[in-house]
């Protein structure tokens, strides 16, 4: 990643060191998962996207995004926040039935705070979860600024200053009280998005990696959440995990850094 000094993360940021490896796409499926365990974001993601006919369209929109934001100049991050919300302002709706707490009806919106801390919650959640598993672990100090950070790009995402944990106990707590409430409920409707996902349309030779991306999302999810999908996790799958963690911790040093590290997507590189 070419270092850019203008934008609103510092270069040498434990934050930008996490999100510049590209094994963040490892944790695609577990984040995407988590997010639509929310009733209410399943049900915008399936009314205002091509999410079945291209899955995978908006992972690649989610990650450059990601990718502006965080190691853009502050005039291609607020690009790309300014395409984010547009694209959001258009997501709201009714949920079609009941889901947890939410009786039919309930009205959502893509630019609903609430709705927005838990697609952020899933995303740090999992680059940390994704980092510390394939790359290596990260000190006390180091995860502290890393959520502070976190906080900053929550901020420029909209989200209420006051609406944020504002220590990483807290977050992780935030987590467990999501989870343990009933608002995050698998629906249907979420585990037939699940499924796109998980078996997406692409060519024989990436199907390796997808099957690697599913055995990681299986291994990695809340144990509730993957009984919810009904994601199995067999001895031979982790087996097969442990071997592949083993061999990209040995290889993963030896990346020349254009394959490893993430770049600026080409939308956003004349931008300013």
């Amino acid at each position: 990643m070419k270092t850019i000094s203008t934008g609103y993360f510092a270069p040498e940021s434990i934050f930008r060191k996490v999100w510049r490896e590209r094994l963040q796409l490892l944790g695609a499926t577990r984040a995407l998962l988590m997010q639509l365990a929310h009733p209410l974001v399943a049900s915008g993601v399936a009314g205002y996207s091509h999410f079945q006919s291209d899955p995978l369209k908006r992972l690649h929109r989610t990650v450059d995004t990601m990718v502006a934001i965080i190691f853009g100049e502050k005039s291609q991050a607020d690009a790309a926040l300014a395409k984010l919300n547009h694209i959001h302002q258009q997501v709201k709706g009714k949920l079609p039935f009941s889901a947890g707490p939410f009786p039919k009806g309930s009205s959502y919106s893509a630019n609903d705070p609430d709705l927005k801390l838990w697609v952020h919650a899933t995303l740090m959640d999992t680059g940390l979860w994704t980092y510390e598993y394939f790359v290596k672990p990260l000190s006390s100090k180091e995860k502290k600024l890393f959520y502070k950070d976190s906080q900053k790009l929550a901020s420029l995402m909209g989200i209420p200053q006051q609406m944020i944990p504002p220590t990483l106990d807290d977050f992780n707590e935030y987590l467990k009280n999501m989870l343990e409430s009933g608002v995050i409920t698998v629906t249907p409707q979420a585990k037939k998005l699940a499924a796109d996902i998980i078996n997406p349309p692409v060519k024989p030779i990436l199907k390796p990696f997808v099957g690697l991306v599913n055995t990681v999302a299986a291994y990695s999810l809340p144990k509730s959440l993957r009984e919810a999908y009904g994601l199995k996790y067999t001895k031979g799958d982790q087996a097969r995990l442990k071997m592949m963690t083993q061999a990209i911790q040995v290889f993963l040093p030896l990346t020349p850094p254009i394959v490893r590290f993430m770049h600026l997507p080409k939308s956003f590189l004349t931008k300013r």
